[in-house]
């Protein structure tokens, strides 16, 4: 694996860990085994310039994964599959690790402006998937940005109140939610008992 690459795949999981005031180059360059010449020549702006590298990257995993996701599976089985990626992810991590995006998000009036602009397309850029994923299920075009802004909210605030707590409930909880929300306009490509809210 290429240095670039070893440097973008280590912070995104620091991120996701500890956000980006709590992670420090010495951390980054002894995650990555990479030296700080390197860093520098892959990404002169240091470390704002890495760390906005990685959300954009993040961002793009993501924002793929759900429109995937919603493209291939009923609307109330691919929320579900989310939240359970979420909480494995969760358990197996004990608890540390949460969202590339989100994690930061949480210091956002503190950051740069490279890193904030970053975190905030981020979340435009998954509501505008989910969005997408909506209104291929038939949802009208008045109400899906809005339900897709109300879903992403839910999927975020579960997963930080979830790591605080160190507890997967708050994952079910909003699991059950979005469900409902989703489940509450007809979906053509689920049959009709696949699309009432069970407990994820």
């Amino acid at each position: 694996m290429d240095s670039r690459t070893r440097l973008l795949d280590a912070t995104t999981t620091l991120l996701a860990d500890r956000g980006y005031h709590g992670t420090g180059m010495k951390d980054i360059l002894e995650a990555s085994h990479v030296v700080a010449g390197s860093l520098y020549h892959h990404f002169p702006g240091g470390k704002d310039e890495l760390a906005a590298a990685c959300v954009t990257r993040a961002s793009r995993e993501v924002g793929a994964r759900i429109e995937a996701n919603l493209a291939a599976h009923p609307l109330v089985d691919a929320v579900r599959t989310f939240y359970e990626a979420a909480a494995a992810g969760l358990v197996a991590s004990d608890f540390r690790s949460g969202c590339p995006v989100g994690t930061p998000a949480a210091e956002t009036c503190t950051l740069a402006a490279p890193m904030a602009s970053a975190v905030s397309a981020a979340f435009t850029d998954w509501q505008g998937a989910l969005t997408r994923g909506l209104l291929a299920h038939g949802w009208p075009e008045d109400e899906a940005g809005s339900a897709a802004s109300v879903l992403l909210s839910l999927y975020e605030g579960a997963l930080l109140v979830a790591r605080a707590e160190r507890s997967t409930a708050p994952l079910d909880v909003a699991a059950r939610h979005s469900c409902a929300i989703v489940a509450a306009r007809a979906d053509p490509a689920s049959p009709p008992d696949r699309t009432r809210p069970t407990s994820a």
